[in-house]
């Protein structure tokens, strides 16, 4: 994956798909509200806090990219990417926060907003077969694919 977190749509292809991807990250101030406590290097132009943890995120949806088609490739990198961002802004902003989760004896609104973010992202994800459940379901269906590997890698199913 090129220019992550960059201004640029088209980030090369996971296997034979295009990924095209909404990632552009803020830039690294001394505004950010944890720009005190942040482990990461301040010189860098972009948040690299931000940058790394998109980047895991793609690393881990990465597999599960390559063997979908371009509905899904859009699916992830416009839709679940941009999720994912908000989730981490979210979490910045509530880390930031001096009270903690209550606000005025109720839970604050943000944690809300983290919630139905990740309620989405975990849909989204379903609805693309990129859970674990999904992909367990398939292998206990009898997925030949699945076996199929085992096999090639000298393992036996018994």
């Amino acid at each position: 994956m090129k220019d992550l977190g960059s201004m640029t749509l088209y980030k090369g292809k996971l296997g034979d798909v295009q990924l095209i991807m909404w990632d552009a990250l803020p830039n690294c101030t001394a505004e950010c509200s944890i720009y005190t406590e942040c482990p990461y290097d301040k010189s860098r132009l972009k948040c690299e806090m931000r940058r790394r943890y998109l980047e895991s995120v793609m690393e881990s949806l990465e597999a599960g990219v390559k063997k979908k088609d371009e509905i899904s490739s859009l699916t992830i990198g416009l839709m679940v990417a941009p999720l994912f961002q908000s989730l981490i802004s979210f979490k910045i902003f509530a880390h930031s926060l001096d009270h903690g989760v209550m606000l005025k004896n109720k839970v604050h609104p943000i944690y809300r907003e983290i919630r139905q973010t990740i309620k989405e992202i975990s849909s989204l994800l379903k609805d693309l077969g990129l859970t674990t459940d999904d992909k367990q379901k398939n292998y206990l269906d009898g997925n030949s694919e699945f076996y199929d590997e085992m096999i090639k890698n000298g393992r036996t199913v018994s």
